[in-house]
């Protein structure tokens, strides 16, 4: 991957993240949240810290797309979003990763977000941040492009993978 393709990459975990938290009605300054995720300025408030997680989060899951998702990289994964270890949450994502190998990205995507949706070691809050990240992570893994989420992509998404599986549409749960 040439380094005008990662410099892309990057610019789109940084608008996701955005859009993450913009879809959560969160209030913050666009131009500061992105010097502060490339790191040329300090985080200093809660949500920030929150941001400046999730988006290295982001790009660490993407940046391993070819490593196996195994304990080492979850662990870190989550410690990254969390500060905190979570085995509990390590367990959950792995064991669901793991059964749905067979299946197409698709489904694996409802699967995961519904999975970790359904948790409850996190907040209602986290979890949507941590099930959209898997989405963005295995769209990547199979398409070799970042998924770009805005907004009200993302909070459709969210509706339309709830009725997937609540309709049993597409024959997937049978």
């Amino acid at each position: 991957m040439n380094n005008l393709t990662l410099l892309s990459n990057y610019k789109k975990i940084v608008k996701n993240v955005s859009y993450l938290f913009k879809s959560l009605e969160k209030e913050f300054d666009y131009q500061d949240y992105k010097k502060q995720a490339f790191g040329t300025k300090k985080v200093k408030l809660t949500l920030e810290r929150k941001m400046k997680n999730t988006y290295d989060a982001f790009v660490y899951l993407i940046e391993n797309k070819e490593n196996e998702l195994n304990d080492s990289l979850l662990k870190r994964l989550i410690y990254l979003l969390y500060e905190e270890e979570k085995n509990n949450l390590l367990s959950l994502i792995k064991n669901r990763y793991y059964e749905l190998t067979s299946y197409d990205v698709t489904r694996k995507m409802i699967e995961m977000f519904l999975a970790i949706k359904n948790s409850e070691e996190l907040s209602s809050e986290d979890r949507f941040i941590l099930g959209i990240l898997f989405i963005v992570y295995l769209f990547y893994k199979e398409n070799d492009k970042v998924l770009l989420l805005y907004k009200r992509k993302l909070n459709y998404l969210c509706i339309y993978f709830i009725t997937i599986k609540s309709n049993n549409q597409y024959g997937y749960w049978r």
